[in-house]
């Protein structure tokens, strides 16, 4: 029984990882919003790698979202990162699993950066050294 219980644990996990590890990030400023009916404009600044909008390049990016799911002082020029899965079709679409404010002055969505930066302050590593 516990061997079970054991292997069905194991395969909700590995589910689990395959859902996240799915999702799509794509970033940029909103260029118009429609709450009620849970739709965006996005002028992309930049996507995950795995992303089909990396490799694509598309300026603008049209997202769908759940309306209360979209987090307040979202407005027109705020900088955002998107997770999740684009939409196939000929106009490029996405639709959203997570919306998040940008909170950095800079586009840093994936935090490497910050990383970087702070590795050149320790005396060793980082930039150049």
């Amino acid at each position: 029984m516990w061997r079970r219980l054991l292997i069905l644990f194991f395969f909700q996990m590995a589910l689990f990882q395959g859902n996240a590890a799915a999702t799509d990030l794509i970033w940029g400023a909103v260029v118009d919003l429609d709450r009620e009916t849970g739709t965006l404009n996005l002028r992309m600044m930049g996507a995950s790698e795995k992303s089909a909008f990396h490799r694509a390049r598309h300026e603008r990016v049209r997202v769908r979202f759940f309306p209360e799911d979209l987090p307040d002082g979202i407005r027109p020029g705020t900088i955002v990162n998107i997770w999740g899965e684009p939409i196939p079709g000929k106009t490029p679409a996405f639709t959203a699993t997570a919306i998040q404010r940008e909170r950095r002055a800079h586009a840093d969505p994936t935090g490497v950066r910050s990383r970087l930066g702070r590795a050149g302050h320790n005396g060793a590593g980082g930039h150049g050294s």
